[in-house]
């Protein structure tokens, strides 16, 4: 789906690389895959504002600040957390956070409303480019069982 999303869009690249690490897929795992086959660069995570509110909760999150600067783009009805924030949630100095807060118009599509709304059937059309809309539809994809 992600190469769908991308196609026809030159300044991305689809890597497989999770595909080749063993389950479960950890980001902080990936990152560490991609630093270690690519040493001379640096990376960056982009997450959504409501994720990133939630990052303290996620696997081994002092480890996955350390890899990688993080980007964040605002979500509607998500808090803003500054670097020093998430850093005394993870127990870091502030200097530990590496954190851009994107200042962007806020889209309103969850991803989990989107498998909501596909699982009841309901349409899909606009919240997703339209190869992934009709990959899902075509497959019925979250219809659950």
């Amino acid at each position: 789906m992600v190469a769908l999303a991308t196609a026809g869009q030159p300044a991305f690249r689809v890597d497989g690389i999770e595909k080749e690490l063993p389950p479960p897929s950890y980001t902080v795992e990936t990152l560490a895959e991609l630093a270690h086959r690519h040493p001379a660069h640096e990376f960056a995570l982009i997450v959504g504002g409501d994720s990133l509110g939630e990052l303290h909760q996620w696997h081994q999150p002092q480890r996955l600040v350390a890899q990688a600067g993080l980007i964040a783009v605002p979500r509607p009805g998500a808090a803003r957390v500054s670097g020093v924030e998430l850093a005394a949630r993870l127990g870091l100095p502030a200097e530990a956070v590496r954190l851009q807060l994107v200042d962007c118009p806020q889209v309103e599509i969850a991803s989990r409303d989107i498998r909501a709304r596909a699982k009841a059937g309901r349409s899909i059309r606009f919240l997703l480019p339209r190869g992934v809309e009709e990959f899902v539809r075509e497959r019925s994809l979250y219809r659950g069982n």
